[in-house]
């Protein structure tokens, strides 16, 4: 037999929700619901709907900017923030405790995106820049490789199983991306590792129905291929 909880979280915009919300994905911990609000911060829920730890160890901006993304850990409860102006903060739920760096990104934060295994994470902001993160031990996200899309949009993200360009065969983690720049007609596709080196995937033709089913044709064709480079990611 299931049980279902019903529980109002009260205090919230509704409009937060279109924002970022999220349960964590840790094996060995209690679910918790992660809730972008209205303000300047993230509330934490448990699977009752009661909050979690709601003086101690709040998720905060103490800048005044709202959050604009979220992603849990795939399997530590550590929950990574990316905020309207650009901070990117990492919070471990079990020592309430939050790092955070404010000098990569300056606008706001468009994507975030784990590798499988937790050790990096992908950012992207509305100004084109895409940079990638190592997790250290404490948990303190440190800038790794990124690069500026100018005049662009950045439209997907996903991660690549193997290291690509000068890197490859390496342990070097690599993010591919597609960029959108108005009126040229294409969406191209591009890699960038750890290192900061990047590179050209594929050009495609912005006409094609979407760009997602693009994308995504490419995806397939690719993890089809023999010898290909396996990709993981969403869309």
């Amino acid at each position: 037999m299931e049980v279902y909880h019903a529980s109002a979280l009260h205090g919230l915009d509704p409009k937060a929700l279109k924002t970022g919300w999220g349960w964590s994905k840790a094996q060995l911990a209690q679910p918790l619901l992660a809730v972008a609000t209205g303000g300047n911060a993230v509330n934490v829920y448990t699977a009752q709907g009661i909050p979690w730890a709601p003086v101690k160890g709040a998720i905060k901006n103490v800048r005044g900017t709202a959050a604009a993304c979220l992603a849990w850990h795939p399997s530590l409860p550590l929950l990574a923030v990316g905020w309207q102006d650009g901070a990117i903060s990492v919070w471990d739920a079990v020592q309430r405790h939050m790092e955070e760096d404010s000098k990569v990104h300056r606008q706001p934060i468009g994507h975030l995106l784990w590798t499988a295994t937790g050790s990096h994470l992908l950012t992207t902001d509305t100004q084109g820049k895409v940079a990638i993160w190592e997790i250290d031990k404490h948990q303190q996200p440190q800038a790794r490789g990124s690069t500026v899309e100018k005049g662009s949009t950045i439209t997907h993200v996903t991660w690549g199983t193997q290291p690509a360009g000068p890197a490859e065969g390496s342990a070097a983690a690599t993010a591919y991306y597609a960029v959108s720049t108005p009126d040229s007609g294409t969406v191209t596709l591009k890699w960038l590792n750890e290192a900061g080196q990047s590179g050209v995937v594929q050009s495609v033709n912005s006409w094609w129905p979407s760009q997602t089913a693009a994308l995504q044709s490419y995806w397939v064709a690719e993890t089809q291929r023999p010898g290909s480079r396996q990709l993981s990611g969403m869309w």
